[in-house]
């Protein structure tokens, strides 16, 4: 599984996983993804 792979399945997870991020759409750029994997408040 590539780095790319593991953040598109986190930010999926995430996006089942809270109310905040049901209607995000997980963009194609990995350092956008990143983006929103840090703003994700755990």
């Amino acid at each position: 599984m590539t780095q790319e792979e593991r953040l598109d399945y986190l930010l999926k997870a995430f996006i089942v996983d809270s109310n905040d991020y049901k209607k995000l759409e997980i963009p194609d750029d990995i350092s956008e993804k990143r983006k929103i994997l840090r703003s994700y408040d755990l």
